[in-house]
């Protein structure tokens, strides 16, 4: 076989493996955020947190307005969970909120949801009233939080384990009746 002829053979053949190559969504430019929702990130140092649940919760409004599948709310979906992805970053004012809810617990479920939203935008099965759902719940646990972060924080509640010493004393110290020894 002449050398351009063995040449011309292994292009072909690495094109042809090439065409056959499984792409990985993972290394799709898509599995990026957008531009703009990467330029948000650093902004988002000196916010306090409810400065950062007023600016995803507006994100979150101009996402449902223009329709989720839409560029714009495409664009502002990312903006919104990269927003949620910094928002342990500052210590909430308090730990405890008054329904008796931790505030770390509330901002890791806000998170959760927001990735999930960003994982239906990058699949191709995911209607838009389904993600339209997502973007509203995810738009009311933002504003609920909001309300009762400005109500104020409470004491943590009592710690299970010393709820159930307590009960096991009461018990003991009742004696049996009425129960089996």
């Amino acid at each position: 076989m002449r050398p351009r002829s063995l040449l011309s053979s292994i292009v072909a053949a690495l094109v042809a493996v090439a065409g056959c190559r499984h792409s990985n969504p993972e290394d799709e430019p898509m599995s990026a955020a957008p531009p703009s929702a990467a330029l948000l990130s650093p902004a988002l140092d000196s916010l306090p947190l409810d400065a950062k649940l007023t600016r995803m919760q507006q994100l979150l409004d101009a996402a449902l307005v223009t329709g989720p599948t839409t560029d714009a709310g495409r664009v502002n979906a990312f903006a919104a969970e990269v927003i949620s992805d910094r928002l342990l970053e500052v210590p909430p004012p308090f730990a405890w909120l008054r329904s008796a809810y931790g505030t770390e617990a509330r901002l890791r479920q806000i998170q959760s949801l927001a990735d999930r939203i960003v994982a239906e935008l990058r699949r191709a099965d995911t209607s838009e009233a389904e993600l339209t759902a997502d973007i509203r719940l995810l738009r009311k646990r933002v504003a609920t939080l909001r309300a009762e972060l400005a109500q104020g924080g409470t004491a943590a509640p009592w710690p299970l384990d010393s709820l159930l010493a307590q009960i096991s004393t009461e018990h003991t110290a009742g004696g049996s009746e009425g129960g089996v020894e």
